[in-house]
């Protein structure tokens, strides 16, 4: 199954003053920005023959099956929330011109047992619980208009192939804290500076103290470091950190569209065995002491991450 994907479509192509009447024909422009992040238009759609109506048209494709949410072990999960956002059209995740889809909120029985009925081009779907987590993919997407054909990896949950949610016990998932440096200026005369999780260090530590080292030389991209661990891109919606895969560093360039600034998003294994969730933003600006600032989350118990 394909991981859900943000896309953004610009707000200029829906208020460019030329009106939003469904017979307009798509400008150039416009066909372009949407066969780049329009996800799921196959090629054999030809945008330059497809109008407004084409896109905003409603797709009634009927969507049933079954479910069930339990534990990792297997138990079933009584009175979980099930949500189900449901799409009726082409564009996504933002419909054109509209910005929201259909939300269906249920209820596991006694079983943790559910079932969806509706009609729709696809649908996002999660569970929750107090007092669990829900650290797989989550949101999951699933596309079942036929247009969306060949997107899902895996066959779609039907009547014969029910979706199973899994949620892990707080309690399984240990102790989850939450990281909030604030900005931390690298002191003059130096490059690379660092943070420990979980204590007050709100002017950060030398590198040979650090959990997380952050490197900002005066050119260049900067540079992110776990002694004695590794670091790993987040390009999943997962809440349960990878056992593998973990580089010795990770570069971020300055972004573009935001002089001076680079920001990232990782999974962090710690000397200790640790595991973090972090979003580290960089900034760099001439004649100032370069300064970061790092968010997320660490578990000293196991991998699981909100």
């Amino acid at each position: 199954m394909r991981l859900l994907r943000p896309l953004i479509l610009m707000a200029a192509a829906l208020s460019c003053g030329c009106g939003l009447t469904p017979e307009r024909r798509l400008t150039a422009g416009e066909r372009a920005m949407i066969q780049d992040t329009a996800v799921g238009l196959p090629s054999s759609l030809h945008l330059g023959d497809i109008d407004r109506r084409e896109l905003q048209r409603m797709v009634e494709t009927p969507i049933e099956f079954a479910g069930v949410v339990q534990d990792p072990a297997g138990s079933p999960i009584a009175g979980a929330e099930v949500r189900v956002l449901v799409y009726d059209d082409l564009v996504f995740p933002i419909r054109f011109p509209y910005f929201d889809g259909q939300l269906l909120s249920l209820k596991t029985n006694d079983k943790g047992r559910f079932k969806v009925k509706t009609r729709g081009a696809y649908i996002l779907i999660d569970a929750r619980h107090e007092g669990y987590f829900a650290f797989d993919e989550s949101p999951r997407a699933h596309y079942f208009a036929p247009e969306f054909a060949g997107i899902d990896d895996e066959p779609l949950p039907g009547p014969d192939n029910p979706i199973v949610l899994e949620l892990l016990p707080q309690e399984e998932a240990g102790d989850i804290a939450r990281i909030i440096t604030g900005s931390i200026r690298i002191p003059p005369g130096k490059t690379r500076w660092g943070v420990r999780f979980g204590e007050p260090n709100p002017n950060g530590v030398p590198p040979s103290e650090a959990e997380l080292v952050v490197a900002i030389p005066p050119i260049g991209p900067a540079v992110i470091t776990a002694p004695g661990g590794g670091v790993k891109v987040v390009d999943e919606a997962l809440h349960r950190a990878p056992v593998s895969g973990y580089l010795p560093s990770y570069s971020i360039t300055t972004a573009s569209e935001i002089p001076d600034r680079g920001e990232a998003h990782l999974f962090a294994r710690l000397g200790d065995g640790a595991y973090a969730r972090v979003f580290v933003v960089g900034h760099r600006h001439p004649g100032q002491r370069p300064w970061f600032s790092v968010h997320g989350y660490v578990n000293r118990d196991g991998p699981i991450l909100r």
